[in-house]
């Protein structure tokens, strides 16, 4: 046909296949300039190429080609600004997301060296840590049994994926002191500080005396803080999860923090 080209030419300058084309002209989008009624073949103008250009930015963009009929005026002139505001909002909410996965990884492996570090270490040491805010969940502790403690440790994330927090890659058990008893609870950091929870729970910020211990063992040791006369009504034991730089699923290692001295 003079100035048309055909399905095929079509499909083959803008990579895109005859079936895909039926399809958008199924879905009302782009219909053909020109069908052969005796041969059924679909011609194409110019034109319609750079509506075929508008569609692929449209699929790339995630907008559903259902929706590009709504770009369509009753003249079958196309908003091509409207398209344009629509991109624009896409590729920002895109841009966030992606630099939101760029920061986990940069947070994650921070925490893996730093974790690497303190695996290295001998003995007890000591570092900084600023005030977190934890939600914690009362845990009934047996050596034999853990199930109590994935249980509520995934409570905890339910309940910030239900309030739209964002966790800090930190859990484990803590044991308060109150009324010279140890109550131990699971733990999840958060990084939001307007979280009204009533199991949101504020830890001092300062200088920790710290040590790698088995989580077997976070139970007996607890103990011996308690024995040892050493702790205070409200004072906190931490014995957090360790993720190690090879992210060992069965790594059962924790790092014991205790306050020394409060910032």
């Amino acid at each position: 046909m003079k100035n048309l080209l055909s399905i095929g030419e079509v499909s083959k300058l803008k990579g895109v296949s005859v079936k895909s084309l039926r399809y958008y002209d199924e879905l009302g989008v782009l219909p053909p300039a020109y069908i052969n009624t005796e041969t059924g073949y679909r011609y194409y103008s110019l034109k319609q190429l750079v509506i075929i250009d508008l569609i692929i930015v449209c699929i790339d963009l995630d907008i559903p080609l259902k929706q590009f009929k709504e770009y369509i005026d009753q003249d079958k002139n196309i908003n091509v600004s409207k398209i344009l505001i629509e991109g624009k909002k896409l590729v920002a909410e895109k841009m966030k997301k992606l630099q939101g996965n760029v920061d986990f990884l940069s947070k994650i492996t921070k925490l893996m060296e730093n974790d690497n570090n303190s695996v290295a270490q001998k003995g007890e040491f000591t570092k900084k840590c600023k005030q977190r805010k934890f939600l914690v969940a009362d845990f009934n502790y047996t050596d034999e049994n853990m199930d109590d403690y994935i249980r509520k440790t995934a409570m905890i994330y339910k309940q910030c994926k239900e309030l739209k927090l964002k966790d800090e890659i930190n859990q484990g058990i803590l044991y308060e002191y109150k009324d010279g008893k140890m109550f131990a609870k699971v733990f999840v950091e958060i990084s939001s500080n307007n979280c009204n929870a009533k199991n949101i729970m504020t830890i001092q910020g300062g200088e920790f005396t710290c040590k790698i211990v088995n989580i077997y063992e976070a139970k007996e040791n607890a103990k011996t803080f308690l024995q040892s006369n050493e702790m205070s009504q409200g004072d906190v034991v931490i014995y957090r999860e360790i993720f190690d730089i090879k992210l060992n699923i069965n790594s059962v290692d924790m790092e014991r923090q205790k306050l020394v001295k409060a910032y």
